[in-house]
């Protein structure tokens, strides 16, 4: 990867960490303070709403985002174009979703879920005003703008939504959070984007964008069939309260997914289409993203697994006890996602969205298979087993894929995630040696907590700086782009690194 591409990346990454780390755990403490206020079933009668409206929520731009970013001359018709579209689109989706509310309330045998469907449908309209906007932002690389208005609405969907838990709303809290966190989001685009519809706006303008974004959709709503049918399955099968315990689950399971893979993964579609077509520049890019992600999100989706059990004690409580084998699970497909969700995006970026729709396809009939025979067999703990079972297996096919595409080694990509996933095993294997040393203790749960995760962070980190040489190279590379200067980064540990070198 050339010095000046490179540098752009890990600085927008390292700026726009600070943003998306705040918004996180924002949103996690917000999280955790609802759990106490509300009850399982809330919980899951959102988590049933939000798959419903997510589905179809996807048709909402049909995919004319993403085409904005990976094209590289865009119109002003075709901007107009795109934007009526999607205004179209959000009307026809908010009357649908309105409709199909009393048969998918009548389905599952949850009276509420109608009324917080037909509400929740007014939202799509959100998705068209800020279609543009935010696609305009992302192709300019102009990530900290949008990340930093998470943070903002963050705050404000905690500033209405606890309030309005705290005094009885129940599920409605987190519904008029989201309202106003999104009024917000609207019109912070509008204001820091230069770009205006002018008119009259003519849908067909946006008609050479719209059958790439459709094959993008196309994708999308497979994913998110084949990756959210399991709290379908799980409210059909076990109901409600066992949603809202399986979806707290997932939740704090995929924390490092959304947080770092999601981070890395917005900034690396536009890099992925600028280098497309230097693939030395695309192998680069690929194995480099792929292997920073894996330094991260390995060991601390490890240490959730590992501690899942302190960590619904301390931060949930006993009533969401449940939560613990279908978390320990998610951990496993969460870490295969982690890597996938990368490739599935280089496949987006150089126009090879015809190969994903093929992938997700094939997960969209097997994972909801396997998760229905799961749960109906084994109950929450075997829609847990079948993430960490079967998606591995699928992902592998996305990989090969993602490879081929790039021309990237097998042996080089593996060689890459290695010492990421060693790093990781001895860091459990230390961890747990130390919980059973200290379990006849009789230590607090938070104690307890606080104790083993210092252990893995010190397992970790000694790995790393001893053992790990390519990653220890890596962490000076990247401190060096940031500017750290040379005479610091010359001292141990570092000295104990070879220099980087800057085509790998």
């Amino acid at each position: 990867m050339s010095d000046g591409l490179r540098r752009l990346v890990v600085r927008a990454v390292g700026a726009n960490s600070i943003g998306a780390g705040l918004a996180k755990i924002i949103s996690l403490c917000s999280t955790l303070l609802l759990a106490r206020l509300l009850t399982p079933e809330d919980f899951g009668l959102m988590a049933m709403a939000s798959t419903v409206t997510g589905l179809i929520g996807f048709f909402n731009e049909i995919g004319l985002g993403a085409a904005i970013v990976q094209r590289k001359q865009v119109s002003k018709e075709e901007l107009n174009g795109c934007f009526a579209i999607s205004v179209l689109a959000s009307g026809f989706l908010c009357l649908l979703v309105i409709a199909i509310s009393w048969p998918v309330a009548d389905f599952f045998n949850m009276p509420a879920l109608q009324r917080l469907l037909a509400v929740l449908g007014f939202g799509f309209f959100f998705g068209a005003l800020n279609t543009v906007p935010v696609a305009l932002l992302r192709r300019e690389l102009h990530f900290q703008t949008v990340l930093w208005l998470g943070v903002c609405c963050a705050l404000i969907q905690s500033a209405v939504t606890i309030p309005l838990a705290a005094l009885g709303f129940g599920y409605w809290s987190i519904v008029g959070g989201f309202f106003v966190g999104q009024t917000f989001a609207t019109l912070w685009f509008w204001r820091v984007n230069s770009w205006r519809p002018t008119w009259p706006l003519k849908p067909s303008g946006g008609r050479t964008l719209l059958g790439y974004g459709v094959e993008i959709t196309f994708t999308r709503v497979l994913w998110h069939v084949y990756m959210n049918a399991d709290k379908l399955i799980v409210g059909k099968l076990l109901g409600e309260r066992a949603v809202g315990i399986y979806d707290v689950s997932r939740s704090i399971a995929s924390l490092p997914t959304s947080q770092i893979s999601g981070l890395v993964t917005s900034i690396a579609s536009p890099v992925f289409a600028r280098v497309q077509q230097d693939l030395p520049k695309l192998q680069a890019v690929q194995l480099r993203l792929t292997r920073g992600v894996a330094y991260l999100t390995f060991p601390l989706l490890a240490g959730i697994a590992i501690l899942a059990a302190e960590l619904v004690q301390v931060l949930l409580g006993s009533k969401w006890s449940e939560a613990v084998l279908p978390m320990q699970a998610l951990c496993i497909s969460e870490a295969v996602a982690t890597i996938a969700n990368l490739q599935a995006q280089l496949l987006i970026s150089t126009g090879r969205a015809r190969q994903l729709v093929r992938y997700n396809l094939m997960c969209a009939f097997v994972m909801p298979l396997s998760l229905a025979i799961g749960g109906w067999q084994f109950g929450l703990q075997g829609i847990g087993i079948a993430w960490a079972l079967v998606y591995p297996l699928l992902a592998s096919w996305l990989l090969r894929d993602a490879l081929r595409a790039s021309g990237l080694g097998i042996k080089q990509f593996w060689q890459g995630v290695r010492q990421p996933m060693a790093g990781s095993a001895v860091m459990v294997l230390a961890v747990y040696g130390a919980r059973q040393l200290m379990q006849p203790l009789q230590i607090p749960a938070l104690a307890l907590l606080a104790t083993c995760a210092a252990v893995g962070v010190f397992v970790y980190a000694a790995y790393v700086l001893l053992i790990d040489k390519e990653g220890l190279q890596e962490i000076r590379q990247v401190l060096a782009d940031f500017g750290v200067p040379e005479r610091l980064l010359s001292r141990w540990p570092f000295s104990l690194a070879p220099m980087a070198q800057n085509n790998i």
